[in-house]
Parts: C-alpha cells; sequence; structure tokens
C-alpha cells in the first residue's frame, strides 16, 4: 500500500516531481499545497491546491518540498517539519542509485540521473535530469545539481551549492559552500565558499554578498 504525501510548491519544479512520484509506487499524492493565497483553490497537476491547515500530518505523514532554490527549499524544509510532516525521498524509476549510495530524507533524484557506489547525498538534495554523481562522491544538504551536470569520483559538493545545466565536476575537487557553478562550466580546481565561477576551466566571476 502506498504512503500518501503532500507536495509542497507548485512551480515547474513541482510539476516534475509530481510525475516522479506518480511513476513509482511508495508514494501517493494526498495533496499539493501553497503558502500563497491565490493558488489556494487553483488545479494543479489534477490536484486542488490547499493550506497545510487543511492537512493533519497524522493522515498524511510525508512531504516533499518542490522548490528548486536552494535557500528556500532548506527554510521551507524545516517549516513543514516542525508542522509535524516527515520529509520523503523520491526517486525515479528510471533513475539508477547504487545499491551502496546513502540519499538523504528530503531528497530526489530525477528521470535518467545516475548516483553512483559509495556517493552520499545529504538532505534537500536535488539531482535533477539526466545529471549524474559518481562514487565515493559527497554531496551534502540542500544541494541542486542541474539537468545534465557531471560529477566525478571523489568530489565533495558543500552545503548549499548549485551546479549548473551540464557543467562538469572533475575527481576529487570540491565546491564550497552557497558556490555557483554556471551552466556548461568545467571545474578543474577547488572553488571557495560563496563564490560564483563559470567558463572551461572554471573562473571567478562574483563573489556572493
Amino acid at each position: 500500500m502506498s504512503r500518501k504525501i503532500i507536495i509542497v510548491g507548485t512551480g515547474g519544479h513541482a510539476s516534475v516531481i509530481a510525475d516522479a512520484i506518480r511513476a513509482q509506487t511508495e508514494f501517493e499524492i494526498a495533496a499539493v499545497c501553497d503558502d500563497s493565497a491565490s493558488r489556494i483553490g487553483a488545479e494543479f497537476e489534477q490536484l486542488t491546491v490547499t493550506s497545510f491547515s487543511d492537512v493533519d500530518p497524522r493522515d498524511v505523514p510525508w512531504a516533499i518540498v518542490a522548490i528548486g532554490d536552494n535557500h528556500a527549499r532548506r527554510t521551507k524544509a524545516a517549516e513543514v517539519q516542525n508542522l509535524g510532516f516527515r520529509l520523503a525521498t523520491i526517486v525515479h524509476p528510471s533513475a539508477t542509485v547504487s545499491p551502496s549510495a546513502t540519499l538523504g530524507s528530503g531528497s530526489v533524484v530525477f528521470a535518467g540521473a545516475v548516483v553512483n557506489a559509495r556517493a552520499v547525498l545529504g538532505d534537500n538534495v536535488i539531482v535533477n535530469t539526466g545529471a549524474s554523481i559518481d562514487h565515493h562522491a559527497n554531496v551534502e544538504d540542500d544541494v541542486h545539481v542541474a539537468p545534465g551536470a557531471r560529477l566525478a569520483g571523489d568530489v565533495t559538493i558543500n552545503r548549499g551549492a548549485f551546479i549548473g545545466m551540464g557543467a562538469c565536476v572533475l575527481p576529487g575537487v570540491s565546491v564550497g559552500k552557497n558556490a555557483v557553478v554556471g551552466a556548461g562550466a568545467i571545474v578543474v580546481r577547488s572553488v571557495q565558499d560563496e563564490v560564483t565561477v563559470v567558463g572551461t576551466p572554471a573562473r571567478v566571476i562574483e563573489r556572493q554578498p
């Protein structure tokens, strides 16, 4: 019997999560919740958007936060847990996840993605469509690995970092806390905290405020 779950958020990322949930049998979508009063009562992915006050975590104990932005996802995940919901881990059936890999709560692995042997993913991590994370990688909480990005073996992606679409991180390299790796960048040396890097090889163009 499938476990009931709510989706938190009604953007494009939430649509992809809804597809991933419906493609597997572990969870069944019971409701979609949104903070915006203007969204309450609207239709989203064949469901009516509701408020958190209309869902009892004793009846629907599981939740997944469907927000792509790392900081917003982290904040909302804490709020959802404080309301009494448990964060689920969602893996699309077409993804390949090694039995020896570890996936944290609130994390999602989308269609066509690969998580290889001994990789460790923290909480609220997004491994987006077609992305790959190789052996012994350490991906900390609240990271977003965008579609088609490639993380080689033994990399470390620190909390809150964003790895852009099609970017590559070479073996053994680390990416700092809240850093941003631009789309298509190739990271050949470690990246500091709170910076944005782009290009081939990746270079710093901006420090986060």
